[in-house]
C-alpha cells in the first residue's frame, strides 16, 4: 500500500510541478514589469511635460520615439526594461500655438465685435456649453487669464463654417488655420 501511495504521490508532484513553479515565480515576474513601467512613465512624463505648451521640442531620450499628430501635437512613447519583461508607456502633449493661427488673423478692421481678443487659447480645451466663448468668467475664474478655450463655434471646422460671424463674440476668423469665413 505504501508503494503504491508514494507512486501516486510522485505523480501528482510530476503533473503539479510546472503549475507550482510559475505560481511561485509569478511575483518576480509582476515585479519586474512593474519596474520596467516605473522607468517608461517617468521618462514619457517627464519628457512631455518639460515640452508641453512649449515653442520648441527638446532632444529625445534614448529609449523613446516621439511622433508628429499634425496641429502641433505629439505624442512620446518610452520603453523601459528588455525582452519580454519590456513595457512601453505613450504620452501626448502640444507646442504653443503658432502665432499665424491666433484669432483675428483676417487683416480686417471694419468688423467689431463686443469682446476684445483673449489672445492665446488652448487649442484642447473646448469652452464650457454655460459659456461658448469663455468670456463670461467661467473658464477666467478656473484656469486664469492666461489662457483662454476654445470657442465652441472653432471646436472643428464644420462648426466653424457654419457658424454666423455676426454672433461671434470676439473674432475667430481664420481660428486654428480653418481659413476665412465664407460670411465674414
Amino acid at each position: 500500500m505504501n508503494l503504491v501511495s508514494t507512486m501516486i504521490g510522485l505523480s501528482v508532484m510530476g503533473i503539479a510541478a510546472p503549475t507550482i513553479m510559475d505560481i511561485s515565480i509569478a511575483p518576480v515576474i509582476a515585479q519586474k514589469r512593474a519596474n520596467n513601467f516605473g522607468i517608461a512613465e517617468s521618462a514619457a512624463v517627464i519628457y512631455a511635460a518639460k515640452n508641453a505648451n512649449k515653442t520648441s521640442l527638446s532632444a529625445i531620450p534614448d529609449n523613446c520615439d516621439r511622433a508628429d499628430l499634425g496641429d502641433r501635437s505629439y505624442e512620446i512613447s518610452c520603453r523601459g526594461g528588455e525582452g519580454k519583461y519590456q513595457q512601453i508607456v505613450k504620452r501626448s502633449f502640444r507646442l504653443q500655438p503658432d502665432d499665424n493661427n491666433s484669432p483675428g488673423d483676417n487683416n480686417s478692421t471694419t468688423r467689431r465685435f463686443p469682446y476684445d481678443d483673449p489672445g492665446f487659447l488652448t487649442r484642447h480645451h473646448q469652452c464650457p456649453e454655460t459659456d461658448p466663448y469663455g468670456v463670461e468668467g467661467t473658464w477666467i475664474n478656473t484656469y486664469g487669464k492666461k489662457t483662454g478655450c476654445m470657442p465652441q463655434a472653432a471646436w472643428t471646422k464644420t462648426k466653424y463654417l457654419a457658424s454666423n460671424p455676426d454672433s461671434w463674440l470676439y473674432d475667430i476668423n481664420n481660428i486654428k488655420g480653418y481659413g476665412p469665413h465664407p460670411d465674414y
